[in-house]
């Protein structure tokens, strides 16, 4: 893929072929997803809030007027949409909503219509929350961004715990053919040591963190030649 320059000539861009766009996707949903569904950062959902109206024959055309005019009223801030389909029942539809991994829903029933609130439902948690009509918009950015911060930070949490730093290379060794996670260790840069640890464990270097110093590099961890990186070492599966 060429592009033309300031100057009129053409120049290829810069571009990578190793599949991330699809391993992202896999990455996202086996960090965050649940036995539920999908759990997805609000900053990635294509829809952040679901309204679910909650009637009975009786009440329904008042109860799908109100779960409307909450639309209306967050549409212009929020990616939203609202169900109020006929055919299921609120419990088929909270089920799909976290299926597809909406991060909020707002169940709105004929009490909430009475006391102008609506019941806020977190796709991460399971937290319920009652908030008045009037407040409805400030408390769903809240929300929106405690998701955001929780997911990431879980996530992050949960590396660090299944992280390990490890100097000698018997413990190495060890470590793979029993342990799982990530290895933090030294490398020489030379393909060979890779390959040799790659026969012996099955290990291989996963990503070469940036930012490090050249004290937290060491040695190489197989020929105890100083390091040129710090890699992180994982098995594929």
């Amino acid at each position: 893929v060429t592009f033309q320059t300031r100057d009129g000539g053409l120049d290829y861009v810069w571009a990578t072929s190793w599949g991330v766009s699809t391993r992202l996707i896999g990455a996202l949903i086996m960090t965050h997803s649940d036995d539920r569904g999908l759990v997805l950062p609000p900053k990635l959902a294509s829809t952040e809030v679901v309204i679910i109206p909650i009637f009975k024959n009786k009440n329904k055309t008042e109860v799908i007027g109100y779960a409307h005019g909450l639309f209306d009223r967050l549409k212009s801030e929020f990616s939203v949409e609202i169900n109020d389909d006929e055919q299921n029942s609120p419990g088929w539809k909270f089920a799909e909503a976290e299926l597809q991994g909406i991060p909020l829903r707002i169940e709105a029933g004929p009490r909430d219509m009475s006391n102008k609130q609506a019941v806020l439902v977190r796709r991460d948690t399971g937290e319920k929350l009652t908030v008045p009509v009037q407040e409805v918009e400030a408390k769903i950015k809240e929300l929106l961004e405690d998701i955001q911060n929780r997911l990431f930070y879980r996530a992050l949490t949960f590396r660090k715990q299944n992280t390990h730093q490890i100097n000698d290379y018997n413990t190495f060794r060890d470590f793979f053919k029993t342990g799982e996670g990530f290895v933090e260790s030294g490398w020489c840069g030379n393909p060979e040591c890779e390959t040799r640890i790659k026969n012996e464990t099955k290990a291989t270097i996963r990503v070469l963190p940036f930012g490090r110093n050249e004290d937290e590099k060491g040695s190489c961890i197989f020929c105890g030649e100083k390091a040129k990186e710090l890699a992180v070492f994982a098995k594929a599966y």
